[in-house]
């Protein structure tokens, strides 16, 4: 609480727009969430293609086996085999090759078998490649995607969001009109809130609980000022009686005091003393109470009465 010969204390507050931190907040939990999302979305899209192609190459591996122990030839086995993308190099154990060489390089995916069969190709080496450029294609897309997706997305739901939050924040616009409205000098308007359980309830509540005590103090300074104005009307009632006599009996004694006998003289002289003294009294008596209004300390102490 600070006193008359104190300066208030000011907490500075941070004005920086509510609506502007609200969205910001919002929208900076939404581009984790999408960038945590997408990441997600690649990682499940790569370990998926490499299971593809783990099981494509897997799945030609086991029917080039069948294909062996059947008695198949080389070069029926490489045709067979060589199917949804599927590159086969086989190698008999004499050196014989079929199929085309397996070209080396990071968009290619291979896996070499050796064959078990009671024809010539036992013992043959098969490699079998898929090309996974595709696959690093379908990738690269899936990310431009994810990345154009998500700037859209960020876009409507920053327009979302901002409607949300006006909406959300209405109240706190009726509370600062509901302060314009009392600051060019209406009164009695309140907010009135249906709520006071809530984070806006309990601020409305105090806004109309410190408008009652604003009004109350206004009111009070009101009756206070009449008050003064009735006792400044009574101290000048009271004053201009002695004054009146005070002059009558300085003019009868400045003009004609050639023309007045003794007693008259002494009367006069002592009704100016006597009105002078009055007077100094009721001016003593309001020197008192504008102390008091100023509020000097009081020494209090028992009296009997």
């Amino acid at each position: 609480m600070t006193g008359p010969n104190q300066p208030a204390q000011v907490n500075r507050l941070n004005t920086v727009s509510l609506r502007l931190r609200v969205i910001a907040a919002v929208m900076a939990v939404l581009a984790v969430i999408l960038i945590l999302l997408s990441i997600a979305v690649n990682a499940i899209f790569v370990a998926q293609s490499n299971r593809n192609l783990n099981t494509l190459l897997a799945g030609q591996a086991q029917l080039a086996r069948q294909l062996a122990r059947s008695g198949a030839g080389p070069q029926q086995i490489v045709n067979r085999v060589q199917a949804g993308g599927v590159q086969a190099y086989l190698v008999l154990r004499n050196g014989a090759e079929f199929g085309t060489p397996v070209p080396a390089g990071a968009a290619v995916k291979t896996t070499t078998i050796v064959l078990n069969a009671p024809t010539r190709v036992d013992g043959a080496r098969l490699t079998l490649a898929i090309d996974t450029s595709l696959v690093s294609g379908a990738r690269r897309t899936l990310r431009r995607v994810l990345l154009i997706t998500g700037l859209i997305a960020l876009l409507i739901s920053a327009a979302l969001v901002a409607a949300a939050v006006r909406l959300a924040l209405r109240p706190l616009d009726s509370m600062a009109a509901l302060a314009k409205t009392v600051s060019q000098g209406n009164r009695g308007y309140r907010l009135a809130p249906t709520r006071t359980d809530t984070e806006i309830g309990q601020t409305a509540q105090a806004f109309d609980e410190m408008l009652d005590e604003l009004e109350g103090a206004e009111a009070r300074a009101h009756q206070a000022e009449e008050r003064t104005r009735a006792f400044l009307a009574d101290a000048a009632h009271e004053l201009r009686t002695p004054i009146a006599g005070v002059q009558a009996a300085a003019e009868t004694l400045l003009h004609h005091d050639d023309q007045l006998d003794r007693s008259e003289r002494q009367h006069l002289q002592s009704l100016l003393v006597r009105e002078a003294e009055r007077a100094g009294a009721l001016i003593s008596d309001l020197l008192a109470a504008a102390r008091l209004d100023a509020g000097i300390d009081l020494d209090l102490a028992p009296v009997s009465l």
